[in-house]
């Protein structure tokens, strides 16, 4: 995994983080849904991938390196997200059920180990998908050897966050149709990229492929 651009950190953090961060899971999950097929967990199986989520808290973080990644779903810094848990605990009535938040990663021994929040990865799972959507490694253990091929095939190929420009580029995608609130940002704001890199944010091919 590969930290955010500055320029895309400083965009999240001067907008309303809140409404960004639902407009990219929704922009994120419409993508992911158009390129796989129909869920094929059981209600059983959904249950039972999402209790054996490894919540990380933050010393766990720093020490697998991610001190500085995202979740590949909603961008949001994974530190963030932690903060965003504690601050949740700490309170009355948060804002969303505290057992919904915080950071997990995939650790069982046929799972990829990929680091997402538990909201999204949950919402993932619930759908019924039965692979990791960052890589398509399985969710839950198989004996079918075609289904462990296809798993270690997809441990080889790349993270969604090696191409940090497919976030810039579903960020523009938000901004210059109006961005959050109606709020246009000017093209002065946003970086230069050579003709090859501006593809749309359906091209964030590493994690939709």
């Amino acid at each position: 995994m590969t930290s955010l651009p500055a320029i895309v950190l400083t965009l999240l953090q001067e907008l309303n983080s809140s409404e960004l961060r639902e407009q990219l899971r929704n922009l994120v999950f419409e993508e992911l849904d158009s390129n796989t097929g129909p869920g094929r967990l059981s209600h059983t199986q959904k249950q039972d991938v999402i209790e054996a989520f490894s919540r990380l808290e933050e010393n766990d973080v720093i020490a697998l390196g991610h001190q500085d990644s995202v979740c590949p779903i909603c961008f949001t810094s994974l530190l963030a997200l932690l903060s965003e848990e504690e601050t949740a605990i700490a309170m009355d009535s948060p804002a969303h059920p505290t057992e919904e938040l915080g950071v997990i990663r995939l650790s069982e021994p046929w799972q990829c180990g990929h680091i997402f929040c538990k909201r999204d990865i949950s919402r993932w799972v619930l759908d019924g998908h039965d692979s990791c959507p960052t890589c398509r490694r399985p969710l839950v253990k198989t004996t079918d050897s075609g289904s462990q091929t296809d798993a270690t095939q997809a441990d080889t190929g790349g993270d969604a966050h090696d191409d940090p420009n497919g976030v810039l580029n579903i960020l523009e995608a938000i901004l210059r149709n109006g961005g959050v609130d109606g709020r246009f940002i000017p093209d002065t704001v946003l970086p230069r990229r050579s003709p090859h890199l501006n593809y749309l944010s359906n091209e964030h091919s590493a994690m939709y492929s």
